[in-house]
């Protein structure tokens, strides 16, 4: 059965584009002028994805995916807007409206590809059946107690300081929210929990919190945090280099979720440690452990799927932005065709490579020559400068 696509925007030249666009795809396309006619067609009729204009009279698009996400969860949400809107684009990422956004104009080629390869990844990460293959990973979503808080008081537009008294109710994840936003590469230098969520934004305090929830709840057994010492090292390492990469080489600063996307990367390692520690120790004790093909073939016997395939499934789950999603699942593979933001994958793959070399580690896949060309890096000049970088990536780093 064909998937079928909600396109709603006030502008009715732009509906005529879209179902023009769509006559030869395999969708089946609905148009909607307003937020209250989509509610009423999503009442009456199956849809698989919506995609919205912001602006709008009446019930804008940040009204109408609130909407859609309390009235139908499973439908997939995206955002059709043009750059006036970031701001708005920005909240409605941050809760979680929104899977993905799209700038107007558009480029008829991509935006059927996106479409087509955010339909595939939906159905990809619904298949895999994590939480079957995997026996125990069913319930800890429910450890999460403190980020499903703070989530809840997000979507309610809670004040700051009510956000940050949940937060400091742990001192542990206070701990590294602060150790983060004091960073060399943060470049603050607070004790207070409500300017670290000033500085770093919610949706970054957010997803922090979210991996700091899983360290906290990992068994408190002295191999287990010495392999989460190295673990959190090895993400938060990632973390800033791959924000030295967007500020110094490309010369861009990342915003909104792309800063969470090397924090996250590799959850599924971390997943796997918190749930299966004897397992864990005996892949990664294994001096291979590097060589990604083998890798994937011993997580997989062990533990069900890669942790590649366990950490994009819970981000996914949990309704993080497909930018993170992507991150965790292909940083191996920045190359893979079914990545949307390939800029965002390969920077995190470069960083991942660098995180590893520092840490005295080199992954034996070595550095994507489709990355290195893609954002127009000559490997040894990188490399280079990352090492030049090595005392700054490395300060407060514990």
């Amino acid at each position: 059965m064909p998937k079928s696509v909600l396109i709603v925007d006030d502008e009715r030249q732009i509906l005529r584009s879209f179902s023009r666009l769509f006559m030869d795809a395999p969708y089946v396309v609905h148009t909607a002028e307003s937020g209250r006619e989509a509610l009423v067609i999503l009442s009456e009729t199956p849809i698989d994805m919506v995609i919205s204009d912001m602006r709008m009279p009446d019930m804008d698009g940040y009204a109408l995916l609130r909407e859609v996400k309390r009235l139908h969860p499973e439908t997939i949400r995206l955002i059709l807007s043009g750059y006036a809107d970031e701001r708005v684009i920005f909240n409605a990422l941050q809760n979680n409206l929104a899977k993905l956004y799209l700038f107007k104009p558009w480029n008829n080629g991509e935006l059927l590809s996106t479409i087509t390869r955010v339909f595939q990844a939906e159905d990809e990460l619904k298949d895999m059946e994590i939480f079957e293959t995997v026996n125990g990973l069913e319930d800890l979503p429910t450890l999460l107690t403190t980020y499903n808080r703070l989530v809840a008081l997000i979507e309610q537009d809670a004040a700051m300081d009510a956000l940050a008294s949940v937060i400091e109710e742990d001192p542990a994840i206070t701990m590294r929210v602060l150790r983060i936003a004091n960073s060399a590469f943060y470049g603050t230098n607070t004790g207070s929990v409500r300017q670290a969520i000033t500085f770093l934004g919610l949706i970054n305090v957010r997803n922090i919190v979210l991996t700091s929830s899983i360290y906290e709840s990992a068994p408190d057994t002295p191999i287990v945090q010495k392999q989460l010492r190295i673990l959190w090292r090895q993400s938060t390492l990632t973390s800033r280099i791959m924000l030295l990469l967007y500020q110094k080489v490309l010369n861009r600063k990342p915003t909104g979720d792309i800063l969470s996307a090397g924090l996250l990367h590799d959850i599924g390692k971390l997943v796997t440690l918190n749930r299966f520690p004897a397992k864990f120790m005996r892949l990664y004790e294994n001096p291979d452990l590097t060589d990604i093909p083998w890798q994937d073939e011993k997580e997989t016997e062990l533990f069900g799927k890669t942790h590649t395939d366990i950490g994009s499934y819970l981000l996914h789950w949990w309704g993080l932005p497909y930018s993170l999603i992507e991150a965790a699942r292909y940083h191996h593979l920045p190359e893979d065709p079914r990545v949307i933001n390939q800029e965002l994958v390969s920077i995190i793959h470069l960083a991942d490579c660098f995180a590893w070399e520092l840490s005295g580690m080199p992954p034996k896949h070595g550095l994507s020559p489709f990355a290195l060309k893609l954002l127009k890096l000559d490997p040894e000049e990188l490399r280079s400068y990352v090492a030049d970088e090595t005392e700054n990536l490395l300060h407060n780093l514990s």
